[in-house]
């Protein structure tokens, strides 16, 4: 009998936000790449109980783990160059475990981490199970965001796993529906310490394997047996910054009353950074913070792991942090340098362009010299907001539409053009609003510098006398970010003739943005990779002024694939590749 199909039980490196009548909490995608931590188990859970659910919760299981059957760390790697990684192109991330149960595969497996939560699309087992598994459509470990008391997220999943039971071929194929939701929260209490903030996320998840086998040897596989492995998951998760979010798990019976196994994790191997940071004249800086990021960061928003101030002789140190792969940012206080940046590691100012720091015990030497702008002496001001659009982001019950969520303490960055200086920037506020004032005339770009997210767009204006620019809006995509606004108030002409598609790619509806230095005819049409014209709009003499034209997939039966748009305005005739992912 073939008793070792492939099961990922463990759920790691997981993000939220529990947003409830209780406290906000932020979450976080992953671990720091490289980063390791372990989980204790209770194979037995022998003194494990079913956690209560609701608000201001103490779940206490500090004397609870006493059967811990195994120890084992567990690691965010680099995909490339693991097995069977070229069948997992679109990875982001990877990781290596091996579960403590006697029916569990040590194995890699592939994930795809976006604004929308934590998906694993694959895997590839060490343990002759099951050698390469292939899931379609991608399971989703868990949404970016819940809330307490939320509506239930559905997600169902098919995975394909072809492996070998002694001499015979076998294929498993495994179904998965769940059903999660934010149940709790309040303070839970590990043999690790105490932890304030943390959410319940419980799951039921109902899971049927299928087994097939190639008896023949020909590749015509045979239906063998049926497992049905229902159960239900109790998630404890909170902004644990470095180790990871997944403090505690508990897999229970379906019919929640006794708990099978649980486990706990604890962070490993700790270094430190250190170094200076210097004004443009060598002298040390004297007050200020720096900041610390991960290498690849959450995609939602202002994502530090701990800050750090600036010391009277110009030094810093982050102590006691996991190995792993990191950036830091310099941010001074402005009273004292009124003109400067916030400035990373590789003293730029942006953080596509920044250095990034790999710990593997103790590293020195890291200082900054930071980036300044000359003083604004102009009448000019421009203003905006910076938003999580989770209109790119269909969760929740039915699909529902969540809305816009602010992103606080973002730097909104203001260049000269053509290939000038930087000139200003500021950071967002708790409502995601920032205004820049006292710019000269002329010709501008302004951009978002959001760790771990790139640009797909921005705005360009010109400002003369004393102009005044509003509604210079951001919103944060799955892919990027993004200008938004359709239209926004100008005195004065806003961006030369350019346009521009996004989110791309798109689950649904894609916007075509663009902005009219003088009144031209505007037309478009959608071409697919055939060559075959799916819609053609003509728009009409358009007068000056920024538009958004929205494309709605589901209305053009758009199936997932890549089309082209080409933009006509005026005698300007340009292309664009968009792609749909349904």
């Amino acid at each position: 009998m073939i008793k070792k199909i492939l099961i990922f039980q463990v759920v790691l490196l997981l993000t939220l936000s529990a947003i409830a009548q209780g406290p906000t909490i932020e979450g976080t995608y992953l671990p720091v790449k490289n980063t390791t931590f372990k989980q204790i188990w209770d194979t037995t859970a022998t003194l494990l109980t079913i956690p209560t659910t609701g608000a201001n919760q103490v779940w206490n299981y500090s004397n609870k783990f006493i059967q811990m059957q195994d120890t084992f760390h567990t690691k965010t790697l680099d995909k490339s160059g693991l097995p069977y990684y070229h069948l997992f192109p679109d990875a982001t991330h990877a990781s290596f475990w091996n579960v403590p149960l006697k029916d569990q595969d040590s194995l890699f497996s592939y994930f795809i981490v976006d604004t929308s939560g934590f998906h694993r699309i694959g895997g590839f087992s060490i343990m002759n199970t099951l050698d390469s598994v292939f899931i379609e459509p991608s399971e989703l470990f868990m949404p970016a965001r819940v809330k307490y008391n939320m509506d239930t997220i559905f997600n169902y999943s098919r995975t394909v796993g072809y492996g070998k039971s002694g001499n015979y071929k076998v294929k498993s194929v495994q179904l998965r529906n769940k059903q999660m939701v934010g149940a709790g929260y309040g303070t839970l209490i590990t043999p690790l310490g105490s932890f304030s903030d943390v959410v319940l996320m419980k799951e039921i998840n109902y899971r049927t394997d299928s087994v097939f086998v190639d008896f023949g040897g020909n590749g015509n596989y045979t239906y063998y047996q049926k497992y049905n492995y229902d159960a239900i998951y109790y998630h404890f998760l909170r902004n644990n910054t470095f180790a990871t979010t997944h403090l505690m798990l508990l897999k229970c019976s379906p019919f929640n009353n006794f708990v099978w196994y649980g486990w706990y994790t604890l962070p490993v191997d700790f270094g430190s950074i250190e170094g200076f940071v210097y004004d443009t004249t060598g002298l040390q800086v004297t007050n200020g913070e720096v900041y610390l990021y991960r290498e690849y960061s959450n995609f939602t928003k202002n994502d530090i792991l701990a800050i750090t101030p600036i010391n009277s002789n110009g030094s810093y140190k982050f102590d006691s942090i996991p190995y792993g792969e990191y950036r830091v940012a310099a941010r001074p206080d402005l009273l004292l340098y009124p003109n400067s940046f916030t400035t990373y590691y590789g003293d730029t100012t942006d953080w596509k362009n920044a250095q990034s720091i790999i710990t593997t015990n103790n590293v020195n030497g890291i200082n900054i010299t930071l980036d300044y702008h000359d003083p604004n002496i102009g009448n000019n001001t421009i203003s905006g907001k910076l938003l999580l659009n989770y209109n790119y982001n269909r969760i929740g019950q039915f699909g529902k539409l969540m809305k816009n969520d602010p992103i606080p303490g973002i730097d909104i960055i203001v260049e000269k053009k053509p290939s000038g200086p930087v000139k200003s920037s500021i950071q967002s506020n708790n409502s995601g609003d920032f205004t820049i004032s006292n710019l000269e005339n002329g010709t501008y770009t302004l951009w978002v510098d959001m760790p771990g997210l790139n640009m797909s767009g921005s705005y360009t204006f010109t400002l003369s006398g004393s102009t005044t620019v509003s509604e210079l809006d951001f919103t944060v995509g799955k892919d990027s970010i993004h200008p938004f606004n359709a239209t926004y108030v100008v005195k004065q002409d806003i961006k030369e003739n350019g346009f521009s598609v996004f989110p791309n790619p798109s689950d649904s509806k894609v916007n075509i943005a663009y902005t009219l230095d003088h009144a031209q005819n505007v037309s478009f049409k959608i071409v697919n990779i055939l060559g075959e014209t799916i819609r053609e709009v003509n728009l009409g003499n358009k007068p000056i002024g920024s538009y958004n034209y929205v494309i709605d997939s589901n209305e053009l039966k758009l199936n997932s694939g890549t089309y082209l748009l080409q933009m006509n305005i005026g005698s300007m005739s340009k292309t664009k590749k968009f792609s749909i992912l349904k």
